[in-house]
């Protein structure tokens, strides 16, 4: 069974743009003075997911473009 690194990729990518997208929502709802230090820690953790998200998602799709030129 081969595995659809390019899919695979596409699913990172997707989930990061919706964790991208709640952060946005909740930035733009609130002023950042009033926000807890556990709303903070929970948006700094969610930026670190996105961030892996995203690299994760166009290395799977780096490495399923390169499989297929081989």
């Amino acid at each position: 069974m081969a595995i659809d690194y390019e899919a695979w990729g596409e699913t990172y990518l997707r989930e990061a743009e919706a964790i991208r997208e709640r952060l946005e929502s909740r930035r733009r709802g609130g002023a950042r003075a009033s926000y807890t230090d556990a709303e903070k820690a929970w948006m700094r953790a969610m930026f670190e997911i996105y961030l892996e998200c995203s690299a994760v998602g166009q290395l799977l799709k780096r490495r399923g473009k390169r499989r297929i030129a081989s």
